[in-house]
């Protein structure tokens, strides 16, 4: 019979040896996950996840009289976080800032499998999600937590890799998972303008456009927010939507 090819790679981060070798025994009956590192401390977390950028963290709350709580401000979107600890207290606050699942220990297997299948959904879904309307409400991460905002209070959205920098209309920003060209499909296409391959703006938060020679233009926001470089075209579009 074939393994099949890891397609969740995770890391386990617990003071307790044991605690980290039973979750990894646990994983062992799960041949699509690869843990690929353990840490003990926050410092030695957030170096681990740095390094191996894994889809998952299994994070003990209580790390040698620190909070994992600490780590979460650092982690990229894409790492999903479960939080697998001996206090149900922290459940709420868990939640609140992102995670994905709260286990207790003893981990029971069940809820194990429960958790890995929704990460597997949320690592392997296709871009399906609906359109969105200005004022629809999705769910971000600013600042280091997760918060509700409305779709037209976000004033652009530039490209960063395989993720995306998100910029408010009250000055907060954030890292989002979705692709730049995720957020062109689903976002609203007459009040959002892509006008350069890395960024789309939010019309309503169009300050001015001056010409910037050869062809070419700079679009100032509202906000004190750097200029961004646009061609002709994106202008002659931008023109015929605003009127």
């Amino acid at each position: 019979m074939m393994t099949p090819t890891p397609i969740l790679h995770a890391v386990i981060v617990d003071d307790e040896r044991l605690a980290r070798a039973s979750l990894r025994s646990l994983l062992a009956d799960h041949p699509d996950v690869a843990v690929v590192g353990e840490a003990d401390t926050v410092r030695s977390a957030r170096r681990l996840i740095l390094d191996h950028r894994p889809d998952v963290a299994f994070l003990d709350i209580c790390l040698a009289g620190e909070s994992s709580f600490d780590a979460m401000t650092e982690l990229s979107a894409s790492v999903r976080v479960v939080f697998v600890t001996g206090y149900a207290e922290y459940a709420t606050r868990a939640f609140r800032v992102g995670a994905i699942d709260y286990l207790l220990k003893p981990v029971d297997p069940a809820h194990l499998t429960e958790a890995l299948d929704r990460i597997r959904r949320l690592v392997g879904r296709e871009p399906e999600d609906p359109p969105l309307d200005a004022e629809d409400t999705i769910f971000l991460r600013l600042g280091g937590r997760y918060q509700f905002v409305r779709v037209r209070a976000i004033r652009c959205i530039t490209a960063d890799g395989p993720y995306s920098r998100v910029a408010m209309d009250d000055g907060r920003k954030g890292i989002a998972s979705p692709a730049l060209k995720e957020w062109e499909e689903r976002l609203p296409g007459r009040l959002f303008v892509r006008v350069h391959r890395s960024a789309l703006v939010n019309l309503e938060h169009v300050d001015r456009v001056e010409p910037n020679g050869d062809h070419s233009y700079l679009l100032h926001m509202k906000g004190g927010c750097e200029p961004l470089p646009m061609s002709h075209r994106c202008f002659t579009r931008i023109r015929t939507l605003m009127g």
